[in-house]
C-alpha cells in the first residue's frame, strides 16, 4: 500500500499509475500539484495540471467543459488512462 489514508480505490489507482512509463508533454485535466501521482509515474515527461478550482495547486485554470484557451497539439498526452476497477 502506498498510503493508509486513502479509500481503497484511490490506493488501486495509485498502484495503477506506478506501472505506467510516460514520456513527453502531458496534460491533466482536473489534476493537481499537491496530490503526488505525478511522481509514482515513471518516464522523462512533463505534467501540465488543469483545474477549475485554484485551490487544488494546478498549473492553468479553466473550464474543460469549455474550448481550451491553449494552442492546439502543444501536448503529447492528454490526461492519465484510467482503469476501472
Amino acid at each position: 500500500m502506498l498510503k493508509t489514508d486513502y479509500t481503497i480505490w484511490r490506493e488501486e489507482e495509485y498502484k495503477e499509475l506506478s506501472k505506467l512509463s510516460i514520456y513527453g508533454k502531458v496534460l491533466d485535466l482536473g489534476g493537481s500539484k499537491n496530490s503526488g501521482y505525478h511522481q509514482l509515474i515513471k518516464g522523462k515527461h512533463e505534467i501540465i495540471t488543469v483545474n477549475i478550482n485554484p485551490d487544488y495547486g494546478c498549473d492553468l485554470i479553466f473550464n474543460i467543459e469549455k474550448k481550451f484557451p491553449i494552442p492546439d497539439k502543444q501536448y503529447d498526452k492528454e490526461n492519465f488512462p484510467r482503469k476501472k476497477f
